[in-house]
């Protein structure tokens, strides 16, 4: 009967090794797909590959030039990465489209597409990318007065900025959470996050950075009429912008914007000028359009009525070729009030119409956004319940597969108990009866292990000497059950063995 026990033994055995051979061979599996994965990743960096990077590289170009055909290279490049799996072009190309989106003011399709873009990058480990579609996300609610999701989404970067050390994702996300704030007025929070932005550029000594927040906290400081400190933030940012870079016009128009209130006009109206040369250098017309307004209005004051007009007209046709309609309006309005102090009122009344006129086509669009703003908040809020009720399911499966296994370990442990019993019932030696009893009293101890290890991690807050401490206790808890089986188990097998003499 030694070998009855021997077998069960071996049972019990085989039991831990197929299970433990199965999980490392599904654990091998995975590693090897992964590597597989790895493996055909690299050999897809073809002439097939190397074709999407263009596209996408071109849909980039593009993207400052005509958005219309940026879409059609990033589509092109879409088609193409799906046809080979390339992966990191498809997120490329999705990140792109996403792009032309919000060029269009597409809102909903613009978060779309970086959602989807944000998931591949996510898989790929792409942290710099998931940040970039998270920070499009943010922008896009920012547009949209929705402060609270843009927070959200900027704090998301800012939160994989700091966990993977990356100092510039950090400063970058330091920046939007500031404009978020400088939006709401909140000009005190605002500063904060620039300046926290500007010591993290100062550190990696990124001049563009450092000049972007210059420029930042003076458009904060001129809020607050503080132009003292305002005109040095502008003055530090025009001192690392290079001769050809556009943002200079940005310092010039607001240095002539501190001018003017400062009632210094022929100052304001040589950095108006300064502006103006590098914004038709770089046929900027939207710019270009505000600062021949500003002069238009310099030359007012300083009752230059020939510049006045000639100033308006460039204006007008700037803002025309932008499509700035409020510029346009402040025009209509600046000549409606020019020609009614010069008692010409039929052209007044004609710069009246026309700037009421185009007030009307504002206040439309302005509704139709508002509508825009509605439509994104409830597609973004559907996608989020989607997202929890997938969530939810995905957690119910989970749950009902641990009910089954420990359904099944919970059928498992009686038989074996039944089993030990039985086997009690015939001859067998003591030692044998003590490894059966160890064997079947550990495994019980592993099932309880598996039911209450949550928590236990949940009470020792994860410390491993605590959970040792836990488990220990357990342990003892359960010795008495050990010495009490091994009772009985050697009651049964005396009085086995005595029926058996008595025969």
């Amino acid at each position: 009967m030694n070998k009855v026990v021997f077998n069960y033994l071996r049972v019990v055995f085989m039991i831990f090794v197929f299970g433990s051979v199965a999980f490392m061979a599904i654990n091998k599996n995975n590693q090897d797909t992964s590597s597989v994965n790895i493996l055909q990743e690299n050999q897809l960096q073809t002439a097939d590959t190397l074709q999407v990077n263009e596209l996408n590289n071109m849909a980039n170009t593009y993207l400052q030039i005509n958005v219309d055909q940026s879409y059609h290279f990033a589509l092109k490049a879409l088609l193409n990465a799906r046809a080979i799996d390339y992966k990191k072009g498809m997120s490329e190309a999705y990140f792109l489209i996403a792009k032309y989106h919000f060029h269009k003011n597409e809102d909903v399709k613009s978060i779309n597409y970086c959602l989807k873009s944000s998931e591949i990058r996510n898989d790929l480990n792409d942290n710099k990318g998931v940040a970039a579609c998270n920070n499009l996300i943010g922008k896009i609610f920012l547009d949209q007065d929705m402060y609270d999701q843009s927070i959200d989404f900027y704090t998301k970067s800012l939160r994989i900025g700091e966990e993977v050390g990356d100092d510039l994702i950090v400063a970058e996300s330091f920046l939007n959470l500031g404009n978020v704030y400088k939006d709401q007025f909140e000009y005190y929070q605002a500063l904060n996050y620039y300046k926290r932005a500007k010591k993290i550029y100062v550190k990696v000594n990124n001049n563009n950075g450092i000049s972007i927040c210059h420029t930042d906290i003076g458009l904060i400081y001129i809020q607050q009429r503080n132009y003292y400190y305002a005109e040095l933030a502008f003055k530090e940012a025009l001192n690392l912008l290079t001769d050809k870079d556009p943002r200079r016009s940005i310092c010039y128009i607001e240095l002539g914007n501190i001018a003017y209130a400062k009632k210094e006009l022929n100052k304001a109206l040589a950095l108006y000028k300064e502006s103006e040369r590098i914004e038709i250098m770089h046929q900027d017309n939207f710019d270009l359009a505000i600062t021949q307004y500003s002069i238009a209005t310099a030359y007012q004051s300083l009752g230059k009525k020939i510049q006045v007009l000639e100033a308006c007209e460039k204006s007008i046709k700037s803002s025309k070729l932008a499509g700035n309609k409020e510029i346009t309006r402040d025009v209509y309005n600046l000549l409606s009030r020019f020609y009614a102090h010069e008692h010409q009122f039929e052209l007044a009344y004609k710069y009246q119409t026309a700037k009421d006129h185009i007030e009307d086509s504002i206040f439309n669009e302005s509704k139709a956004r508002e509508v825009g703003k509605l439509q994104a908040k409830f597609e973004f809020n559907k996608k989020l319940e989607e997202e929890k009720s997938t969530e939810a399911k995905l957690v119910l499966e989970l749950e009902e597969q641990k009910s089954l296994h420990y359904l099944l370990i919970g059928i498992f442990l009686p038989i074996l108990f039944s089993v030990m019993f039985i086997i009690a019932k015939v001859k067998v030696t003591t030692s044998y009866l003590r490894g059966m009893v160890f064997v079947t009293t550990l495994l019980a101890f592993e099932f309880i292990l598996i039911i209450l290890d949550p928590y236990i991690d949940q009470y020792s807050g994860g410390i491993p000497l605590s959970k040792l401490a836990i488990n220990s206790a357990l342990a003892l808890m359960l010795a008495p059950l050990h010495q009490f089986l091994e009772k009985i188990l050697k009651k049964r097998l005396i009085d086995n063995s005595t029926k058996t003499l008595s025969i």
